[in-house]
C-alpha cells in the first residue's frame, strides 16, 4: 500500500477548517485544476454514500475525478474514495485536529500499486503526483486563512 501525507498548520478551529475544506464553493480556490464540478444541481457532499464528480484539468487534459463519501465526521474528519481513469482507486481522509494555536490539518491518501511496470509509475511518479497536489491543496488553504485571519 503506498501512503502519501502531508500535514500543515492553521491558525483556526478545527471546526472552520473543516467547513471550508469541505464545502464544495471553496473547492475551486484549493482543488488543484479544479475546473468545475459536474451535475452540482444534484452533487451532495455531506452524507455517507454521498458522491460527485469533478472535472479537473491534469496532464493538459480533462479528467472526471469520481469522489464518494466513506465518513463525514463534522469538525474532525472526512474520509472519501477518488476513482478516474487509468489511475489505482485511491483513499483519500482528511483529518483536522486541535492545537494550541488553532488546527493541524492532515491530508492523507493510500493506494494499492498495480503489478508490473505500471506499479513501478504508481509509487514513483503517480506518488509524486499526489504530493503535489496535496502541498499544493495545503498551501491555498493555509494562505486563504493567513488573509482571512480574524
Amino acid at each position: 500500500m503506498v501512503r502519501v501525507e502531508v500535514s500543515g498548520g492553521l491558525p483556526v478551529p478545527p471546526s472552520e477548517a473543516f467547513n471550508y475544506v469541505t464545502d464544495m464553493a471553496q473547492w475551486p480556490s484549493f482543488f488543484p485544476g479544479f475546473v468545475r464540478v459536474l451535475n452540482p444541481e444534484t452533487a451532495r457532499w455531506s452524507n455517507p454514500g454521498d458522491c460527485v464528480t469533478v472535472i479537473s484539468h491534469l496532464f493538459g487534459r480533462e479528467n472526471h475525478l469520481h469522489m464518494q463519501l466513506e465518513e463525514f465526521t463534522a469538525g474532525e474528519r472526512v474520509r472519501f474514495v477518488l476513482r478516474q481513469r487509468a489511475l489505482p482507486v485511491a483513499h483519500h481522509e482528511r483529518h483536522f485536529i486541535e492545537r494550541a494555536e488553532g488546527c493541524e490539518c492532515r491530508f492523507i491518501t493510500t493506494y494499492a500499486s498495480r503489478p508490473g511496470l505500471t506499479g513501478f509509475l504508481d509509487r514513483s511518479v503517480v506518488k509524486r503526483g499526489i504530493r503535489r497536489a496535496l502541498r499544493h491543496a495545503m498551501r491555498r488553504i493555509q494562505s486563504h486563512f493567513a488573509t482571512h485571519a480574524v
